[in-house]
């Protein structure tokens, strides 16, 4: 289990590990979120910009910071409870003050699970 360092991004790989740190894998991020250990993703969210009962993932990339994506994948209701700015963006465009019901991950996710399904939602980019 990779160290846990205070002040750390949730996820990131700690600075005496990056030189032996695997490469993130997008095609076993895309497993992961299809996975019922995975939170059964496409469960809620369609990969395109549809939404379903959440948002969909395209682009989603784009929309919010790596740092952000960490956070929300790995606590979503502490991030929604977080004053971090892109929160605070995203519930004015909502229009929602509650924090939304998700039924994600419910045991923590790996930093390179986390890495992987970041880099299997960057491929979701469009133009």
């Amino acid at each position: 289990m990779p160290e846990v360092v205070a002040g750390a991004v949730p996820g990131a790989v700690p600075e005496k590990d990056r030189e032996t740190a695997r490469q993130p894998d997008p095609e076993a991020g895309k497993q992961f979120l299809e996975s019922i250990e995975g939170g059964n993703c496409k469960t809620c969210h369609y990969t395109s910009k549809l939404r379903m009962v959440g948002p969909g993932m395209e682009s989603v990339t784009k929309r919010h910071t790596d740092e952000w994506l960490r956070m929300w994948l790995t606590d979503p209701q502490g991030t929604w409870r977080s004053d971090h700015p892109e929160t605070e963006e995203l519930k004015t465009r909502t229009r929602k003050a509650k924090a939304p019901v998700t039924s994600c991950v419910k045991k923590p996710m790996t930093q390179w699970q986390v890495d992987d399904l970041i880099s299997f939602l960057e491929t979701l980019e469009k133009e």
